[in-house]
Parts: C-alpha cells; sequence; structure tokens
C-alpha cells in the first residue's frame, strides 16, 4: 500500500480515491494523468475496485481475470467474471 501511495485506514472512507487514484499519479504515464486525473480529482468520474469475483469476493489472492494485450498492443482484452457490471467508465 505504501508503494502505490495510500495512505492508510483513513482511506477507506475514499476508497476510489485511496486505490485508484495513487497508483495513476505514481505509476502513470503524463498522457493518463492529463487524459482522467482531472475528471477523477474533481468527481466528475471514479475508480472502482474490480476485486468481486464470484469465486473470490473480495480476497484478491483468489482472482482469476486476466488482462492480455491485442496482437496490435493497441488495447487489453479482460476476461473473467464479477458479480457486478455498472458498465464501462472511461473509454
Amino acid at each position: 500500500m505504501a508503494r502505490s501511495g495510500v495512505i492508510g485506514p483513513s482511506s477507506a472512507l475514499t476508497t476510489g480515491f485511496a486505490f485508484g487514484i495513487p497508483p495513476i499519479i505514481r505509476f502513470g504515464n503524463q498522457q493518463l494523468k492529463d487524459r482522467v486525473l482531472p475528471d477523477l480529482l474533481l468527481g466528475r468520474k471514479r475508480t472502482c475496485l474490480a476485486i468481486t469475483e464470484p469465486g473470490a469476493g473480495s480476497d484478491v489472492a483468489s482472482i482469476e481475470t486476466t488482462a492480455e494485450k491485442s496482437e496490435d498492443g493497441e488495447y487489453y482484452i479482460v476476461s473473467g467474471m464479477k458479480k457486478w457490471w455498472v458498465g464501462p467508465h472511461y473509454t
């Protein structure tokens, strides 16, 4: 958690901010930061944790979903199952 910039238990009050934004700030390239951070920080968009698989729940060590780059390297193909689906928030 410390490496990703999460500041501890008090961050649980704002999970999207606590777990979604710090890795973008720390590891994202400038293009990603410019594209997503303004909307996230102003509350126009939200992040979420995709850790709700039928066989794993919130046990992140048991997650089986994978993300692999497409052959052309332009996209990620995500394969797996989740308990809930609310649709994409960023395109």
